[in-house]
């Protein structure tokens, strides 16, 4: 996913944004608990539009204060910054998987179609057009995520920058929520025709797209890092806006029809998080958000992008090992065996793959 990273390294006024980490944190253990076996009360689903919504305003974020600093988006360098963030522990975990599968160690099949269709982030609609996800190494089926973010980072630059040459950040806003809208048309039309595939509308980048422009919305109309008064407390607006988020939340998860999860459900979960990240931003002091803070939190949301793109491979692994010797895998096991592998993942790709990207990244600032 992910861009799930940290996208906060490139212009120092938020290199360090409260809470950010911790939602990050709880987003990914949202999808490991639903990957493990809990996926009938634990939604994955919503880790990862979560994820989504945050790469989107963050991304806004800095483009914004890029655009504001230099009085232009340098269209290039995001692109090198992007692939030499993204791309390495990609390659590695690719790799990984498809020797795994040739050492008879992970199910699935090592296709060399598959392998660049992942690469190259054109997994989604490989799977979904080519029956792709019959081709590729079990577990990593999650790459459909990543590849949704990158389809919008490949446009989203060059249209954020004629935007901000013509328009002011309200009606720029104002244009993303006519993209949204027009989205969730589109979703809800294609849900009404003959054999509706519910994959069709979860997994493409012209259905889900609205995910990641919900947080950009709130980082152009009303982001909480541009000048807002920030304090600890919360007020009675805040409290209300905040059960609001959740209500809307809780009650896209709780509606089950078809035809409501996959339109108006993604919908629904962007509008109830523009207030839930405000205050998580705004007010990052509160008691509340005492849980995001904690420092093991924080390293998760730091690690957050190898761990999505190692853990579902791990489960993948010890699920096999355990039909292997005819035993059941209890969901808790599974899940703390494949956090303690792809924590430690994450840490090798920290020390021994990052150190020698990240010089390239800071020269293309």
């Amino acid at each position: 996913m992910i861009t799930l990273h940290n996208h906060m390294n490139t212009i120092n006024t938020t290199k360090k944004i409260p809470t950010l980490n911790g939602l990050r944190a709880i987003s990914i253990l949202i999808v490991m608990l639903s990957h493990a076996g809990y996926g009938n009360i634990i939604p994955g689903g919503l880790g990862v539009t979560i994820f989504f919504f945050l790469s989107g305003y963050l991304i806004t974020t800095l483009l914004i204060q890029e655009h504001n600093a230099y009085n232009k988006i340098n269209v290039k360098k995001f692109y090198l910054r992007r692939f030499f963030r993204l791309s390495p522990p990609l390659f590695v975990t690719i790799v990984i998987a498809y020797c795994l599968v040739m050492l008879n160690l992970l199910g699935g099949e090592a296709n060399l179609v598959g392998f660049f269709a992942q690469l190259l982030y054109f997994y989604n609609y490989y799977a979904l057009f080519f029956e792709g996800y019959r081709h590729v190494p079990n577990g990593t089926g999650t790459l459909w995520s990543l590849a949704i973010e990158e389809h919008f980072y490949i446009l989203y630059p060059l249209l954020l920058s004629l935007l901000l040459a013509k328009f002011d950040l309200k009606r720029i806003g104002l244009f993303f929520i006519l993209l949204c809208f027009m989205i969730l048309c589109w979703r809800y039309y294609l849900t009404l025709g003959p054999n509706f595939n519910p994959d069709r509308t979860y997994y493409a980048t012209d259905t889900r797209l609205d995910s990641i422009l919900f947080g950009c919305i709130l980082a152009v109309m009303k982001n909480p890092m541009h000048g807002e008064i920030k304090r600890d407390e919360f007020n009675q607006i805040d409290w209300m806006l905040l059960v609001a988020g959740l209500g809307l939340i809780l009650i896209s998860l709780i509606i089950r029809g078809e035809h409501f999860r996959e339109s108006l459900r993604y919908t629904l979960q962007g509008i109830g998080l523009m207030p839930v990240f405000y205050l998580s931003i705004s007010r990052s002091k509160n008691i509340l958000y005492n849980l995001l803070n904690l420092s093991i939190l924080n390293k998760l949301g730091e690690f957050s992008y190898s761990i999505y793109l190692f853990h579902y491979i791990v489960i993948n692994v010890i699920l096999l090992i355990f039909v292997k010797v005819k035993l059941n895998a209890p969901p808790l096991i599974i899940f703390c065996i494949s956090l303690l592998f792809s924590y430690a993942y994450a840490v090798f790709i920290d020390e021994f793959i990052e150190p020698k990207f990240k010089l390239l990244r800071k020269k293309y600032h």
